[in-house]
């Protein structure tokens, strides 16, 4: 958590986890999406559940397939 968010380890003793947790997935699904819109390797990629979800995500949105359907 500290070096996540950048702050001490009494400050994120206070900080709600689920809420924490859901920023991070957040950030690594930001980030994994942004390596696939530079277009970076495949092999190049950083692995990981988020990646395989922004990968499912671009892959609807170029089919045209909206996330409800």
């Amino acid at each position: 958590m500290c070096q996540e968010f950048g702050c001490t380890p009494s400050e994120a003793d206070r900080q709600d986890v689920t809420r924490c947790r859901r920023i991070m997935r957040l950030r690594r699904f930001s980030e994994a999406w942004q390596q696939i819109e530079d277009g970076v390797k495949q092999d190049d990629l950083t692995k990981g559940p988020m990646l395989e979800t922004a990968l499912k995500v671009n892959l609807m949105r170029v089919k045209g397939v909206k996330p409800d359907d």
